[in-house]
């Protein structure tokens, strides 16, 4: 990823903050961005969902649905 391509995902970042500042959250905003597609963004909503757990980054990886690695074959009981 170049200086360019970071500052654009840096700047949509920002917008993100400014939407949880406008809803009096703490202004924090996220990107989750693959080569040059963005998988999900997301600003906290703590105060707004009573969630102390919405953060932006939890939010921006959980609207990325991006696919999870399979377990181990070992994790899953079917070693041996």
């Amino acid at each position: 990823m170049n200086a360019s391509q970071h500052e654009k995902w840096m700047k949509l970042a920002l917008v993100e903050a400014e939407r949880a500042f406008d809803m009096e959250e703490v202004p924090v905003g996220a990107v989750v961005v693959k080569g040059n597609h963005i998988l999900g963004k997301g600003h906290n909503q703590c105060e707004m969902l009573r969630d102390p757990t919405a953060h932006a980054e939890v939010i921006a990886i959980t609207r990325s649905r991006a696919p999870c690695a399979p377990a181990p074959s070992s994790i899953r009981g079917l070693s041996r």
